[in-house]
């Protein structure tokens, strides 16, 4: 069951990842859906842990980097934050350089 915000009966969602183009692509579809409702989004999870804690948002919606960083720090926000719903995602572009 999701946390959604009693006063819009809206679910709040950060959105963590570094590609601009993919944020966008998500807030769109966030704006496009009634149950949803975009709090912020960050672009590193160093970012998004400050992002949390500053919006408390019920789902954060994070990619995987390739280094792990976002998916290691951001499960952490399950033990430390208010948000109880972290989903992650993973996605490749051709120009990515690793």
């Amino acid at each position: 069951m999701s946390r959604a915000n009693p006063t819009t009966n809206r679910v709040r969602v950060l959105i963590v990842d570094d590609h601009p183009m993919t944020r966008a692509g998500l807030v769109h579809v966030i704006n496009h859906e009634p149950d949803l409702a975009l709090c912020a989004e960050a672009e590193n999870a160093a970012n998004a842990l400050d992002t949390v804690y500053a919006f408390e948002p019920d789902l954060v919606l994070a990619s995987m980097a390739r280094d792990g960083q976002n998916a290691l720090t951001l499960a952490y926000l399950r033990g430390v934050a208010q948000t109880n719903r972290v989903a992650f995602f993973g996605h490749t572009f051709p120009l990515d350089k690793n």
